[in-house]
């Protein structure tokens, strides 16, 4: 986690890298448990992080969608 503020000040990927380390602590903790209880804390782990990561790329595709908008209009004005 502190990795990744090294890496990036964005707060998007910063709570993304949060939810892929939460989704890896709940596979860890699922290693020390047996029965129903590992399961249902390996498949919450993978939902947990393809929930995480579909809500990023729709930030990102939204974010980059603003920015294009943002160089267009940018464009008129130059005109």
């Amino acid at each position: 986690m502190l990795f990744s503020f090294f890496h990036t000040d964005e707060f998007h990927k910063v709570i993304r890298n949060s939810g892929f380390i939460i989704s890896t602590i709940l596979i860890r903790i699922s290693f020390s448990v047996s029965g129903i209880i590992n399961n249902v804390l390996i498949i919450s782990a993978i939902l947990f992080g393809l929930a995480v990561l579909f809500i990023h790329n729709k930030f990102e595709k939204k974010l980059a969608e603003e920015i294009d908008k943002g160089n267009e209009i940018d464009k008129m004005k130059k005109l």
